[in-house]
């Protein structure tokens, strides 16, 4: 596992997967599967690495644009980590919220993400989306697949995306497990899965971005009681893997 600062970004690479990062926002722009010479994301033009919903009279959404600072460094130590840093938010009422985010190896295809919020007084998060992975390359005999019940997959996601903007799922609930994933039928594949032995609320989602742009992510749902000195820290780890289909 290895870092490395470059032109035109952030780089954390294992033996199998190339993922970069803006160093403008802290998006990802590439997800690049090293064995299968895939790269999983469409454009460097990529969306927000999150999203937080406030309990705020107009229901604020806000995201990395917001942040008038944003900073990383990496751990040189065992474990490996990269942290990044969101500050100085636009809007008054987060003006003394921080944003953090935690990202290491799990193993050679699999890296575990986790965030933290600080300086909450008054606004609690009513969810977090967290990480966003989009826009995803659009790839031949292409399959968006969750664990609804025995499971479920489709190859019209794009299509159904395009009409209804969003498709989510929620767990506990209609998910067996706590995963969704986008492939080709014997080729590269992405998933998304929460390492959540506690079976906490959360939602799993394919989202439409732009025309044709199809993106996944974790929804959390923060209990206010998990909010501890004005800080809360999603309680279990994301994971991002690669695979083939």
């Amino acid at each position: 596992f290895s870092f490395c600062f470059l032109s035109f970004g952030i780089c954390i690479e294992t033996s199998e997967v190339s993922l970069q990062l803006d160093e403008g926002l802290g998006s990802i722009v590439s997800i690049s599967d090293i064995k299968n010479n895939h790269d999983h994301i469409a454009s460097r033009n990529a969306s927000a690495l999150w999203l937080i919903r406030f309990n705020d009279a107009s229901g604020s959404t806000v995201s990395p644009v917001d942040a008038q600072e944003f900073s990383c460094q990496y751990t040189s130590q065992s474990p490996q980590t990269l942290q990044l840093a969101w500050k100085n938010f636009r809007q008054e009422f987060l003006r003394r919220v921080s944003v953090h985010v935690t990202v290491a190896a799990a193993d050679a295809s699999t890296t575990w993400w986790n965030m933290n919020v600080e300086g909450l007084e008054s606004s609690v998060p009513t969810a977090i989306h967290f990480p966003r992975i989009s826009p995803i390359a659009k790839q031949p005999d292409e399959v968006l697949a969750v664990p609804y019940w025995i499971g479920e997959k489709t190859t019209q996601h794009r299509e159904m995306l395009a009409n209804t903007g969003r498709l989510e799922w929620t767990y506990p609930g209609i998910l067996s497990m706590q995963c969704i994933t986008l492939y080709s039928e014997q080729g590269p594949g992405i998933y998304l899965a929460a390492d959540d032995i506690q079976a906490r609320s959360k939602s799993f989602a394919a989202f439409y971005d732009a025309p044709d742009n199809t993106g996944i992510e974790i929804c959390h749902y923060p209990n206010i009681n998990d909010i501890q000195e004005g800080r809360y820290t999603v309680p279990y780890n994301s994971l991002l893997s690669l695979f083939k289909g």
